[in-house]
């Protein structure tokens, strides 16, 4: 079993612990996802119970003669898959384990698939023979076959299995329970992403529900008192009309001050009514897109769309009709050419033959998935300088991109942050026709509901390409398949 007892990272002093009083455990043959927002260090935390980096506190425990490995993310471009992996008896073994066949060893890493390299990867990994298998987004880039394959392998595998994912349906189909990061701590939850968002709204009613039960007490008391006082000031005041007989004020001024006693109780009693911080209730701001006029029934419409790269041919005969307002999600396997259509879309150039016609006033906008768009060299807010600025930084913040992150210079910025400023800059342009590439990939779970949020309420037309389940469901009124 592996074991992290009150662990604790911090790089700077100035801005705290990135995480602190850690504890979580993972026993061989378990699978348990690890969520959270960007920068609450759960890669961190990965390569800490991975022993590649000590914590500033707290310390890891395996139980006797356990090994834990991490899958990595990266094979390098130049070379073979021998050059980086080798040829030992562990090795053959996994990659007969994954179905690997030994001739993808020659392969050069540049011409592998996603998926190729992450099963490569993942027999590297193997071949240490771990009890404890560490994965940091195995799912990014893969293709929707890819991610069948790899949640099969997962609910099989003999070795305990904690994984950082954003993916929502890879969490639910693969893990045994499903732990947050959070401000407060660790949530835990048996089962996976949906049952932690069930638990989140029971906890959330329930703390609600004793916030506003403490607080109707106090009120109670509160008003009590005040009642008690006041007739206790009208016990010795005469109705109008009469007056007291004398000889019988004393009574009256004792059972005044006695009633005075049982009003100060009451008030006394609201200081040991317990304090109930009232649950956080996230910003729920409603952010209309500005989205210019279309003046046509269709956004888009494509006939014969044929791209060949040499004798290969990549998709021909595409066609397709994107109403004003439609919702349409390109499928289709890693290298079927769904990034490619896109860009022959607003580029006649790299169309062998096809017919592409714009609706009048369509304003089409690409965010592609190398997400390198914008200047390095600027800040995430010169970047956005010539749109509406308040409601940039309002949808950046609603995107998780906060405070000095606005003004750090795009090179700086992770792959996820900068997708959010391009996400930010596309979604305020004014287009009325959306081309997203994986717009899901490297973002968190909290700026991944904020983006689906938006596009709820986008008027626009949406063309998009996604490997992200939920999100396909979601959005997709029509769905086209390439490459099968």
């Amino acid at each position: 079993m592996l074991q992290a007892i009150d662990l604790a990272v911090e790089f700077d002093r100035l801005r705290g612990p990135l995480f602190e009083g850690l504890r979580l455990s993972v026993s061989p043959g378990e699978r348990v996802a690890l969520v959270g927002p960007n920068g609450c260090g759960k890669s961190t935390l990965l390569r800490v119970l991975a022993g590649r980096m000590e914590p500033s506190h707290g310390h890891v425990r395996l139980s006797g003669g356990e090994h834990v490995a991490m899958l990595d993310q990266e094979l390098p471009e130049d070379g073979t898959l021998f050059d980086h992996l080798g040829d030992d008896p562990a090795l053959r073994r996994s990659l007969h384990r994954l179905g690997i066949p030994l001739p993808l060893l020659d392969r050069e890493t540049a011409t592998l698939s996603p998926g190729e390299r992450m099963r490569a990867l993942l027999a590297r990994t193997l071949a240490e023979e771990p009890d404890i298998l560490l994965l940091d987004e195995p799912t990014n880039h893969l293709d929707a076959p890819a991610r069948v394959w790899l949640a099969e392998f997962l609910k099989n595998a003999r070795e305990g299995v904690l994984i950082v994912t954003h993916d929502r349906a890879f969490a639910d189909e693969v893990a045994d329970r499903t732990l947050e990061i959070g401000p407060r701590g660790i949530v835990e939850v048996t089962g996976g992403y949906s049952d932690l968002i069930e638990e989140k709204q029971r906890r959330f009613s329930s703390d609600m529900e004793r916030y506003e039960n403490a607080k109707g007490e106090a009120r109670r008391l509160k008003s009590a008192a005040e009642q008690t006082y006041q007739k206790a000031a009208e016990v010795t005041r005469a109705p109008v009309g009469q007056r007291i007989v004398r000889g019988s004020k004393p009574y009256y001024a004792a059972v005044q001050a006695s009633m005075d006693k049982r009003a100060k109780a009451m008030r006394k009693r609201v200081d040991f009514v317990p304090e109930v911080e009232k649950p956080h209730v996230a910003d729920r701001l409603r952010i209309v897109l500005p989205t210019a006029p279309l003046r046509s029934a269709y956004a888009l419409q494509v006939r014969g769309l044929t791209k060949r790269y040499g004798e290969r041919t990549l998709f021909e005969g595409i066609a397709l009709d994107l109403p004003k307002g439609g919702r349409i999600a390109l499928l289709g396997p890693n290298g079927a050419g769904k990034s490619t259509l896109m860009s022959a879309l607003l580029d006649p150039e790299l169309r062998d033959a096809g017919e592409v016609v714009w609706g009048t006033g369509a304003r089409p906008a690409l965010l592609s998935q190398t997400r390198t768009t914008l200047d390095p060299a600027e800040t995430a807010v010169e970047a956005l300088s010539d749109l509406d600025l308040d409601l940039a930084r309002t949808l950046m913040g609603r995107l998780g991109l906060r405070g000095e992150l606005q003004n750090a210079r795009i090179g700086t910025l992770s792959v996820g942050e900068r997708t959010r400023v391009e996400l930010v800059r596309l979604l305020l342009s004014g287009a009325n026709v959306l081309l997203l590439d994986e717009p899901t990939n490297h973002l968190d779970l909290p700026s991944l509901e904020a983006l689906e949020e938006a596009l709820e309420s986008y008027e626009g037309a949406l063309l998009f390409a996604s490997h992200d389940r939920r999100f396909v469901e979601r959005f997709a009124q029509e769905r086209v398949m390439l490459g099968g």
